[in-house]
């Protein structure tokens, strides 16, 4: 089963709040302010430093591609000008279009090198 948990971005503060689970976020235990807050979810995947990849991470591919993580419909996406599925569905399932010929996982080309709100200055954006 994927693990479900969150990070966030407080947009008045301008800090990445540390990983939370789904009962903090229910119960209120992240603070008061969740009006400020850009939630942000894990993939269910790690990069190939064994590093959670979230929604909102920037990421660099084994071949110097940079890009964001989001979500869109019913998966997560790299997209640094085309797009590369790193889940298959909500369920978190790994089918072999994210393997490579050997088996590896496709996420293990992949590195976590900052996030949107941080670090937009490595997708060209200030």
């Amino acid at each position: 089963m994927k693990e479900i948990k969150f990070r966030a971005w407080d947009t008045v503060r301008e800090i990445m709040l540390p990983e939370f689970d789904l009962f903090d976020a229910i119960t209120g235990s992240i603070g008061d302010c969740a009006e400020n807050l850009e939630f942000l979810q894990y993939t269910g995947l790690k990069d190939k430093n064994n590093k959670a990849v979230y929604a909102g991470d920037i990421c660099k591919d084994d071949e110097d591609d940079i890009g964001s993580v989001f979500y869109k419909d019913v998966e997560f996406v790299f997209a640094y000008g085309g797009e590369k599925r790193l889940t298959q569905s909500l369920t978190g399932n790994l089918e072999d279009e994210h393997r490579d010929s050997s088996g590896q996982l496709f996420t293990t080309y992949f590195e976590v090198i900052g996030n949107i709100y941080e670090n937009a200055s490595l997708l060209g954006k200030e």
